[in-house]
Protein backbone atom coordinates (compact mmCIF):
# COMPACT_ATOMS: atom_id res chain seq x y z
CA UNK A 1 0.00 0.00 0.00
CA UNK A 2 1.62 3.33 -0.94
CA UNK A 3 0.08 7.01 -1.57
CA UNK A 4 1.03 9.05 -4.61
CA UNK A 5 0.75 12.94 -5.23
CA UNK A 6 -0.41 14.52 -8.64
CA UNK A 7 3.07 13.81 -9.81
CA UNK A 8 2.98 10.40 -9.24
CA UNK A 9 5.97 10.54 -6.33
CA UNK A 10 5.18 7.61 -3.55
CA UNK A 11 4.65 10.27 -0.70
CA UNK A 12 4.32 9.21 3.57
CA UNK A 13 2.32 11.64 5.51
CA UNK A 14 3.84 12.86 8.50
CA UNK A 15 1.32 11.86 10.60
CA UNK A 16 2.04 8.16 9.60
CA UNK A 17 5.08 8.70 10.82
CA UNK A 18 4.00 9.55 13.81
CA UNK A 19 1.68 6.82 14.50
CA UNK A 20 4.14 4.26 13.50
CA UNK A 21 6.65 5.48 16.19
CA UNK A 22 3.30 5.42 18.91
CA UNK A 23 2.54 1.76 17.74
CA UNK A 24 6.19 0.94 18.42
CA UNK A 25 6.43 2.12 21.54
CA UNK A 26 3.52 0.29 22.74
CA UNK A 27 4.60 -3.12 20.97
CA UNK A 28 8.25 -2.26 23.25
CA UNK A 29 6.00 -1.65 26.31
CA UNK A 30 3.94 -4.27 25.66
CA UNK A 31 6.71 -7.17 24.75
CA UNK A 32 8.69 -6.16 27.82
CA UNK A 33 6.05 -6.38 30.08
CA UNK A 34 5.18 -9.75 29.16
CA UNK A 35 9.12 -10.84 28.85
CA UNK A 36 9.68 -9.13 32.12
CA UNK A 37 6.73 -11.28 33.83
CA UNK A 38 8.17 -14.59 32.30
CA UNK A 39 11.91 -13.95 33.12
CA UNK A 40 10.23 -12.85 36.87
CA UNK A 41 8.35 -17.12 36.64
CA UNK A 42 11.55 -18.63 35.45
CA UNK A 43 13.58 -16.93 38.55
CA UNK A 44 11.15 -18.02 40.78
CA UNK A 45 10.91 -21.56 39.75
CA UNK A 46 14.90 -21.62 40.19
CA UNK A 47 14.92 -20.75 43.74
CA UNK A 48 12.06 -22.82 44.74
CA UNK A 49 13.91 -25.33 42.65
CA UNK A 50 17.19 -24.50 44.38
CA UNK A 51 19.33 -24.50 40.89
CA UNK A 52 23.09 -23.59 40.85
CA UNK A 53 23.32 -24.17 37.26
CA UNK A 54 25.88 -22.31 35.32
CA UNK A 55 22.59 -20.73 33.17
CA UNK A 56 21.82 -17.52 31.74
CA UNK A 57 18.62 -15.98 33.64
CA UNK A 58 17.41 -15.05 29.83
CA UNK A 59 16.59 -17.35 27.68
CA UNK A 60 14.37 -15.18 25.55
CA UNK A 61 15.25 -13.88 22.58
CA UNK A 62 14.29 -9.84 22.38
CA UNK A 63 15.34 -9.01 18.79
CA UNK A 64 12.95 -12.06 17.90
CA UNK A 65 10.08 -11.20 19.80
CA UNK A 66 10.39 -7.76 18.96
CA UNK A 67 10.18 -8.85 15.09
CA UNK A 68 7.25 -11.52 15.87
CA UNK A 69 5.23 -8.17 17.41
CA UNK A 70 5.80 -6.22 14.47
CA UNK A 71 4.73 -8.84 12.07
CA UNK A 72 1.22 -9.29 13.91
CA UNK A 73 0.94 -5.70 14.07
CA UNK A 74 1.43 -5.54 10.24
CA UNK A 75 -1.03 -8.43 9.69
CA UNK A 76 -3.45 -6.79 12.18
CA UNK A 77 -3.37 -3.30 9.94
CA UNK A 78 -3.27 -4.99 6.43
CA UNK A 79 -6.50 -6.94 7.58
CA UNK A 80 -7.84 -3.72 8.40
CA UNK A 81 -6.90 -2.47 5.02
CA UNK A 82 -8.65 -4.88 3.19
CA UNK A 83 -11.58 -4.95 5.34
CA UNK A 84 -12.01 -1.28 4.50
CA UNK A 85 -11.57 -1.77 0.94
CA UNK A 86 -14.30 -4.43 1.18
CA UNK A 87 -16.48 -1.56 2.58
CA UNK A 88 -15.58 0.72 0.27
CA UNK A 89 -16.48 -1.81 -2.85
CA UNK A 90 -19.66 -2.52 -1.42
CA UNK A 91 -20.41 1.18 -1.11
CA UNK A 92 -19.64 1.93 -4.57
CA UNK A 93 -21.82 -0.62 -5.97
CA UNK A 94 -24.97 0.99 -3.66
CA UNK A 95 -27.55 2.83 -6.06
CA UNK A 96 -30.06 3.60 -3.78
CA UNK A 97 -29.78 6.62 -1.73
CA UNK A 98 -30.73 5.24 1.86
CA UNK A 99 -29.30 1.59 1.51
CA UNK A 100 -26.09 3.56 0.88
CA UNK A 101 -26.66 5.62 4.19
CA UNK A 102 -27.63 2.25 5.77
CA UNK A 103 -24.12 0.85 5.30
CA UNK A 104 -22.35 3.77 6.08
Amino acid sequence: MYVTNEYGCRIVYFEALNDLVEIEDELVKIGSYYINQHELLIQNNEILEQETSARPTSLIDRAQIALELIEKEYNFQFAKIELVEQFMEAYEHIYDPLESMRVL
